[in-house]
């Protein structure tokens, strides 16, 4: 893609954050046109690029401007869709006395300019982990929700309405170095003003939970723009004591990755210049898309497995404690890993068995020079 492209995607970003900046004297090619859409809906801040274009009076065709038009009528419907449920989720779970915190972009978006830039895919809730059966009936019986895959971490759920609510009972899973950091987040939580169950993290917790979660996607095949922006956000917004903030991220090892990435917002949405790292990041992240892509995390996951081979194996024979969470019998019953790892690839093979080829199909291309270069980079973010 096209420098001049990438510099004007984030001159319209930054053009939404500061009213005076002047864009007006560019001209769009046809194909930069579609490559800044293109670009823009892959990151999921077409509707915030395209308010910014159309504000500023550059010349461009009648189908890309319908293409972004189109966009901000559909983040205007997700957004409404994500508040109706949200609105409807609280008040069952404040009705059934369950405590709970809000995540993520359901307390992001606050702090934008208007909380409709600031669109996620999900809600994000996090209940207590003796709580989490009582809550998932609670929204089966009452709400009609569907109950899905359960993780580490979360249990994925669907509501009538389509919304997919997380329902978090712990806010880290494999990135054990955070949970040292994340041990008090009841404790130190506040109340967020509109009900007596829903609580919040702590503004310094906050903040160094978005960078842990920036960082577990950045390494997971990437983060998209957006997470850099939240972070952007969060940082003018958000008043927080700032040698709290260091504290925690030192912790857990992430104050390389937050000065870099603190750089890298400075160069998108302010005044800052590149450096070799900051580059070979921004170009990392403009070809993720919103959450990465399937080769770069086989590429780092290879390294970290030993190569193609032992990660094909790890990811056809699950260790143990990951089968368990599929297969909760297993727990207590160790000799039956034979019994639900076999099951388990019947139920890939006819439930999801396009994702798996697709994945093997990944670690067999992804180049060995490819998987050292992202695993330099990430080793130079300490990640």
């Amino acid at each position: 893609m096209k420098q001049n492209v990438i510099e004007l995607f984030f001159t319209f970003l930054r053009s939404s954050f500061f009213e005076s900046i002047s864009i007006s004297d560019v001209h769009l090619t046809e194909e930069d046109q579609k490559s800044l859409f293109s670009l823009a809906k892959r990151h999921d801040v077409a509707h915030i690029v395209g308010a910014a274009l159309f504000d500023s009076g550059i010349a461009i065709g009648d189908e890309i401007r319908e293409k972004f038009k189109k966009e901000q009528s559909i983040v205007l419907y997700r957004y409404m869709q994500l508040k109706n449920e949200a609105r409807s989720l609280y008040a069952t779970l404040d009705n059934a006395g369950v405590e709970y915190m809000v995540l993520k972009g359901s307390e992001i978006r606050k702090h934008y300019p208007s909380p409709e830039m600031r669109v996620s895919s999900d809600i994000d809730v996090l209940v207590k982990d003796g709580e989490l059966e009582r809550v998932l009936k609670i929204l089966e019986d009452e709400l009609g929700y569907t109950v899905g895959i359960k993780t580490p971490y979360d249990v994925s759920t669907f509501a009538p309405s389509g919304v997919h609510v997380e329902v978090h009972y712990k806010l880290t899973s494999e990135e054990e170095r955070y949970d040292a950091a994340l041990a008090d987040a009841w404790e130190t939580s506040l109340p967020d003003g509109e009900s007596e169950n829903r609580r919040v993290m702590n503004p310094e917790l906050l903040f160094a939970y978005n960078v842990m979660h920036t960082a577990k996607h950045f390494h997971n095949g990437g983060c998209g723009v957006r997470f850099i922006m939240d972070l952007f956000v969060l940082e003018n917004k958000l008043q927080f004591k700032r040698e709290k903030v260091d504290e925690i991220l030192a912790r857990c090892n992430l104050t390389k990755f937050y000065d870099e990435i603190h750089r890298l917002s400075q160069i998108w949405f302010a005044d800052g210049e590149h450096t070799e790292l900051t580059q070979r990041m921004e170009d990392y992240i403009i070809g993720s898309g919103i959450y990465g892509t399937l080769d770069n995390k086989v590429a780092v996951f290879q390294l970290e497995n030993g190569g193609k081979l032992r990660y094909a194996l790890s990811r056809i024979f699950l260790k143990k404690s990951s089968l368990e969470l599929t297969y909760p019998k297993l727990k207590n019953h160790a000799i039956l890993y034979p019994y639900y790892t076999v099951k388990r690839w019947f139920r890939i093979i006819f439930k999801r068995r396009k994702e798996a080829f697709d994945e093997l199909k990944s670690n067999a291309s992804v180049s060995d020079s490819r998987a050292k270069h992202l695993k330099s980079m990430l080793n130079e973010l300490n990640l």
